[in-house]
């Protein structure tokens, strides 16, 4: 989806509100979340050291991947090691199972052409961590917690990758988090 206030970048931020009585949902990228001064944004920037020339990469990474018909041009020089996506929540949200979906799902040519990412590390805003092993399939896989979270955001590094047949990019399709 993309941001209902600048209708450029990729929404990411996801609010409900009430207006005139009625429920409106929307959608923001962090650049607007931001501007608007939305706490939890300011917040988990600090903590983790994005700085505005980061935010201003991350939503162009962001639409370069949604709109993309071929993997977005590498632009690092490693496999992925080490590289994160995070995920913001609008406030406290209690998280029991992380549902990821890895690779380049368009297809399964474009899925084994692209690494995928193989060990995992997920990390939380009150400062609980795991790892995990993801399955080399284009298919979910549903990571069970040991215990409930209550966080703000999830923060994904991916620690260790299979290798694809012709790309060195990493690809994540979809992360859903729930309880």
């Amino acid at each position: 989806p993309i941001c209902s206030r600048c209708k450029k970048n990729v929404a990411v931020i996801f609010l409900t509100r009430l207006e005139n009585g009625k429920t409106v949902n929307e959608g923001l990228c962090l650049k607007c979340a931001r501007a608007l001064g939305i706490k939890q944004v300011d917040d988990v920037m600090k903590q983790m050291g994005i700085t505005d020339e980061d935010l201003e990469n991350m939503s162009g990474e962001l639409m370069s991947m949604m709109g993309a018909q071929e993997p977005p041009e590498e632009d690092a020089d490693d496999d992925g090691e080490g590289e994160y996506l995070t995920l913001f929540f609008d406030g406290d949200t209690s998280i029991k199972y992380v549902s990821i979906l890895p690779g380049y799902a368009k297809s399964t040519s474009a899925y084994y052409r692209n690494n995928r990412p193989k060990d995992i590390l997920i990390e939380f805003s009150d400062g609980r961590s795991c790892t995990y092993t993801l399955p080399d399939g284009m298919s979910y896989a549903t990571l069970a917690l040991n215990d409930t979270v209550t966080t703000s955001y999830i923060r994904i590094t991916i620690l260790s990758v299979y290798k694809g047949d012709t790309w060195d990019d990493t690809a994540i399709t979809e992360v859903i988090a729930y309880r």
